[in-house]
């Protein structure tokens, strides 16, 4: 198992958030490991987006990642401003550098 984070894990989690505010759905699937690309289609990424927007509005920008190791997988966290609060976005990472996991979750209280 790697101890160290992948390289580069922060500019593509960046790059990944960008593509799915842009709604290039297709592009957030690009790099998905097998399990990932069978169970998330483009179609559940964009209801996934609209679902977030409908509740905290339109984002507006992404701020510093937050990168760490988690057993065999690197976590990007990522800080997301929309219109009426903030999100969190969260990209894991296997050992071959693939997308294994890719939330939108409620930034940490406290």
């Amino acid at each position: 198992m790697p101890k160290t984070v992948a390289p580069g894990a922060a500019e593509h989690a960046i790059a990944l958030f960008d593509q799915w505010s842009a709604g290039n759905w297709e592009q957030v699937r690009r790099d998905f490991d097998p399990t990932l690309s069978q169970t998330l289609s483009a179609a559940a990424i964009a209801d996934a987006w609209t679902q977030v927007v409908d509740l905290v509005g339109a984002h507006r920008r992404t701020g510093e990642p937050s990168v760490h190791q988690e057993a065999d997988h690197t976590m990007v966290d990522l800080p997301l401003d929309f219109e009426t609060g903030p999100m969190k976005g969260r990209v894991a990472y296997n050992p071959q550098g693939q997308v294994a996991g890719l939330y939108i979750l409620v930034p940490d209280i406290g």
